[in-house]
């Protein structure tokens, strides 16, 4: 057994949803249940900030950034990351 496998205290796979848009986080829970009901624990978040607390709580396997930017700099962006990913605070504040 591995040590990440040995922590978990449900087999469910968690997921952290860091978007702006509510819309998205339906289209997303919609399709994680369609993929494999009572699989997937998603949580979301609607700020950047809010994700970031979520995220270093130790508690998600994988996270999804889906910020819509357009406001900003006139494009989206996209993300994903795992357990292991130390440095995804300080790649997130480099980049915007």
């Amino acid at each position: 057994m591995t040590e990440r496998s040995s922590n978990r205290t449900s087999s469910k796979i968690r997921v952290l949803l860091v978007d702006d848009d509510e819309a998205e986080f339906v289209l997303i829970r919609d399709l994680l249940d369609e993929i494999g009901p009572d699989r997937y624990e998603l949580t979301w978040e609607s700020t950047y900030t809010d994700g970031y607390a979520s995220l270093v709580s130790g508690r998600f396997d994988v996270c999804l950034l889906l910020q819509n930017r357009r406001t900003q700099r006139n494009r989206s962006s996209v993300g994903c990351g795992g357990r292991g990913m130390h440095d995804a605070h300080g790649d997130a504040h480099r980049h915007g």
